[in-house]
Parts: structure tokens; C-alpha cells; sequence
């Protein structure tokens, strides 16, 4: 049921008192407004845009002087953009007061009855005439507000609404399936992807999810018509949209098929999104040259650290260490066959590394200053150097 303000009703009318928010003023007010009434041809009183008869008026009176429903009138009635909300189903783009009133479990107990219907009112608003500032303003609302009666009650009403409105896609896209030579009209179909819209449907709780999933598939079937139909740019285009969209894992599924199908090239390009940014291809070139930089650096260091020892027995045996798993930067999902750091010149490392490690240990009782010289000239007359 709509929310009906009393204030509000009774600001209008000409009262024989000033009104005010008490008691006896409210009992005046009463008894002027079914004298109205009593003497009225048709047995009412115009209130606003609503014609109220006897039996109106006593449940209006009755209301408002119940436990603390005046005191949750009136701080509706001071806040005007949530009045405007209650009465008028005006999205409150402008912000609603911080009123401790508002917290209360008995004011949300008070505006349960018609809430729900406010806020699917809003909701529909968002969906039809996407706007960022007014998406914003509904979800921003108290989350007081909705007690466990009151989510399930509008749950079921803009479910219904969106399931009229899958169906409206499903009548654009069943008939154009499999098709080409067919015109299909830009303004008929992009308010079904809008940018705002999907951000609204991800908004909603996760007991939307099978909804999302389902609208998504059904974009992506729309996606397939319109690259058939060599509308090519705007098919990828639904696609990333699609890609937005919280679903479940099927939907996922579905968008790494279209991507095989239609565009394998730009399948995997992950960190491209719909406007620019950074190819992964060039972090990970810029890792693996930073990483050797940190590599020569140590050896360096490990080398001038290790002249300043006496006997190089000191020191384990060189040894490889297996390098860390190699994942597949297009699907980031199945791990690879590890590979080498320095792949190109790994034969010729081993065998280096095989010589150091036998003529180091021929040497071992010798001072490290001479042993590494004498070392270091005998593995660059026999070997190639790695660069």
C-alpha cells in the first residue's frame, strides 16, 4: 500500500487552528474535517489529490496518534527528500537526513507495509531511464530498512520484473538465431547492455546470481546474431559487458566459448578492458628483466664476500635449484612445464657449472684468492662464456 503523510495532507487544508504536532491540535483538526464531511453532498473531503470519507479520516486520526507514529511522521515530513521518496516515489538523489529516528527498529517496523513497493517503484525508474547518481541513491538507502519480511517482498517483485524483461530479450534474440541478412536495430537492443544496467543487476544480493547468469547467456546468444550479421565491434563489445556481470561459473564457461569462437585472438587478453591499459605481456618481460638484474647483482656480491675467505671448503658444493612453476599468462590456470631462467644457454651453463664444481674440489686446501684466479683462467680457456 502507498504511504499516505497526514502532515502533509493536513498543511493544505484550511484548519480553523494552527496546526501543530499535537495532540489537541490533531483532535480539532479531526472533528473540523468530519464536520466537512457530515455536511458534504457526497460525504468526503478532498485531501490532497485523495477524496477521503468519514471512515478515512478516523483511520487517518487513528494512525497518526498511535505509539510513536507521530514522531516518525513528522520526521518524515522534515525530511523532504524522503517524503518526496515515500509520497511520490522520487528517487533522493539529494542526500536523507542522519535522523537517529531512522535506525530505529520500530520506524522500519513502521515503513514496512509499503517500502517494499517504494523501493521496487525506484528500482524500475534505475532500470528504464539508467542514471549513475540515481543507481547510487536506492542502494545507498538504510539497510535497517529492510528486515527479512520486507527483502522478501520486494525480492519477489523485481524478480518478476526482470524476468519480463529477460523475455523481452529472448523475443529479439530466438527468431535472429543461426541467421545472417537480417538488420538488427541498434537502439532496439543497447539498453539491454547498458553499462548502468549491469552495474544495477550487480548490485542486488547473491540470491540474484542464477538471474544474472541467465541474462547473461541470453546477451551472448544476442552477441552471436550480431557478429553473424558482421556487426562485429558491437558483439565483443556485449561480450565484455557480459564479462562484467556476476554470475556463476557456467556463465563463465559460456564467455570463454564465445571468445573461442568468435575472436580467439582477443580471448585471453585479460587487463584490456574497455578503455586501455597495460599489455601483461610487458610486466611480465619487465619481471624477468628486473629479476636477472637482481640475480647478477647477488653473484657479484656472493663473489667479493667469498675472497674474503681462507679456505673455500667453507662453501657447500654448487647446485641448481629447480626454478618456480611457469604458469600460462593467457589462461592463468593450468600450471606449465617448469622451465629454466636462462633457457637458451643451458647446456653450456650445466656444463660450467659441472667444470667449476670438479676443479674447485682438486683445489679445495689453497688460498681462495689464488684458486679462484687460476680457476677462472682455466674455465675461459675451455668453455664460451654465457652473455
Amino acid at each position: 500500500m502507498p504511504y499516505v503523510s497526514p502532515i502533509k495532507l493536513l498543511s493544505g487544508y484550511k484548519l480553523p487552528v494552527e496546526l501543530k504536532l499535537d495532540k489537541e491540535t490533531l483532535r480539532i483538526a479531526r472533528q473540523a474535517l468530519l464536520a466537512e464531511i457530515d455536511l458534504s453532498p457526497n460525504q468526503s473531503v478532498q485531501l490532497g489529490n485523495k477524496a477521503m470519507t468519514r471512515n478515512d479520516v478516523l483511520q487517518l486520526f487513528d494512525a497518526i496518534q498511535g505509539d510513536d507514529q507521530l514522531r516518525y511522521h513528522e520526521a518524515i515530513h522534515a525530511d523532504q527528500p524522503l517524503l518526496d521518496f515515500f509520497t511520490e516515489s522520487k528517487i533522493p538523489v539529494q542526500p536523507i537526513h542522519k535522523n537517529p529516528i531512522y535506525d530505529e527498529p520500530g520506524f522500519a517496523a513502521f515503513i514496512a507495509p509499503f517500502y517494499p513497493e517504494v523501493f521496487f517503484n525506484a528500482f524500475q525508474q534505475v532500470i528504464n531511464h539508467p542514471s549513475f547518481e540515481r543507481m547510487q541513491a536506492i542502494f545507498k538507502l538504510p539497510a535497517t530498512w529492510s528486515t527479512d519480511d520486507t527483502k522478501r517482498q520486494t525480492e519477489v517483485l523485481i524478480k518478476g520484473f526482470l524476468r519480463k524483461m529477460l523475455h523481452k530479450l529472448e523475443q529479439i534474440v530466438e527468431p535472429n538465431k543461426g541467421k545472417t541478412g537480417i538488420l538488427v536495430r541498434k537502439n532496439t537492443v543497447e539498453a539491454f547492455y547498458h553499462h548502468h544496467l549491469i552495474d544495477t543487476l550487480n548490485r542486488l544480493p547473491n540470491s540474484y546470481t542464477d538471474i544474472r547468469t541467465h541474462y547473461g547467456v541470453l546477451l551472448l546468444e544476442l552477441a552471436y546474431v550480431l557478429w553473424n550479421n558482421k556487426n562485429r565491434a558491437e558483439s565483443n563489445l556485449i561480450a565484455r559487458r557480459v564479462e562484467l556481470l556476476k554470475g556463476s561459473y557456467d556463465l563463465d564457461y559460456q564467455i570463454k566459448h564465445y571468445w573461442s569462437q568468435c575472436s580467439p585472438s582477443e580471448a585471453y587478453e585479460s587487463g584490456k578492458s574497455e578503455g586501455s591499459g597495460v599489455s601483461p605481456w610487458t610486466i611480465i618481460v619487465g619481471i624477468i628483466f628486473l629479476f636477472r638484474i637482481v640475480i647478477a647483482v647477488g653473484n657479484c656480491n656472493s663473489s667479493r664476500s667469498r675472497a674474503d675467505l681462507p679456505i673455500y671448503e667453507r662453501y657447500p658444493s654448487p647446485t641448481i635449484e629447480a626454478p618456480s612453476p611457469v604458469y600460462n599468462t593467457k589462461t592463468q590456470t593450468k600450471p606449465v612445464k617448469p622451465i629454466e631462467f636462462y633457457t637458451a644457454e643451458n647446456e653450456a651453463l650445466k656444463s660450467i657449472l659441472f667444470k667449476l664444481d670438479s676443479v674447485a674440489k682438486t683445489r679445495a686446501y689453497q688460498r681462495s684468492v689464488g684458486a679462484y684466479e687460476r680457476l677462472y683462467r682455466d674455465v675461459k680457456s675451455d668453455t664460451t662464456v654465457i652473455r
